[in-house]
């Protein structure tokens, strides 16, 4: 499934990110792949990936 967290110049909220990412799992996502940029750590996002793999679902994610 394709879940759209960010605009058409690719920016977007961490808050966007952390809710598409919950969607995908309550819609029984089994991988989420994500390519992210960014300098801070945020707790939901964190919370939201750990949800993610407590659910079973592989996350995979490039930085850069």
């Amino acid at each position: 499934m394709g879940v759209r967290v960010l605009n058409a110049v690719g920016e977007g909220t961490t808050a966007n990110i952390v809710s598409g990412v919950n969607f995908a799992v309550s819609k029984g996502a089994k991988v989420i792949n994500m390519s992210l940029g960014g300098n801070q750590s945020d707790i939901a996002f964190s919370n939201a990936i750990t949800n993610a793999q407590n659910n079973g679902v592989l996350v995979v994610v490039a930085a850069g």
